[in-house]
């Protein structure tokens, strides 16, 4: 069956068990070769997990916002994809995975998901962490690994959640001196970036047991 038929009988069948969609908790249309997702997606406000993983999705629908008990979304491997703003409707979502995407950037909206405790953006080309992220109060994992990151935000202190921070296979020279301000900083991971080992941020942080690999 081509990928557009299964969009269109997905559809209708939202449309005609529009009453049953509420209790379905969990729904997995990964490696379906989705080119797009039906607004009919919004009807599913029972929904607590949503995998479209190693898709060709290259946007969702702005119903997506309707979805008030997400909790985890994973959308790795859907090359270009964007995001709609209606996604910082989604109050409870925990987990949100988008690796693989060819993200130039973070997406805005993903900066007032006020739940979100794991942010996974490993393998894009992500040059800079927004100051918008400060407001991921929960946020206690963001992996950034394989991206084009510089520099770090003035304000990544904002982050006052964060245990891991994970920064392999960036650009990054040094770290700012308001690292040393993260509260709850575990580890700090910067494997092939371009920042010196004696460098003062990373002997300070040591200091302040956390874990830092170069």
């Amino acid at each position: 069956m081509e990928p557009t038929e299964k969009v269109t009988l997905f559809s209708k069948w939202c449309l005609l068990n529009e009453k049953k969609l509420e209790k379905i908790c969990t729904l997995d249309l990964s490696s379906q070769g989705l080119g797009s997702l039906p607004k009919e997606i919004g009807y599913l406000t029972g929904l607590k997990m949503l995998v479209l993983d190693k898709n060709k999705l290259k946007a969702l629908p702005e119903e997506v916002g309707y979805l008030k008990n997400l909790e985890l979304l994973y959308l790795s491997n859907n090359p270009g994809i964007r995001l709609p703003n209606s996604i910082s409707s989604l109050n409870q979502l925990k987990t949100l995975t988008l690796m693989d995407n060819k993200l130039a950037a973070i997406p805005a909206p993903l900066c007032n998901l006020p739940s979100l405790v794991q942010l996974n953006l490993m393998n894009n080309f992500i040059e800079e962490i927004p100051s918008e992220i400060e407001g991921l109060k929960s946020l206690e994992i963001l992996d950034l690994n394989n991206n084009c990151i510089r520099t770090l935000p003035s304000n990544i202190d904002s982050l006052v959640s964060l245990e891991y921070l994970y920064l392999e296979n960036n650009e990054i020279e040094t770290l700012p001196i308001n690292i040393f301000s993260m509260p709850r900083l575990k580890q700090l991971t910067l494997q092939k970036n371009m920042i010196c080992p004696d460098d003062s941020g990373v002997m300070n942080l040591r200091n302040n047991n956390v874990q830092v690999y170069l």
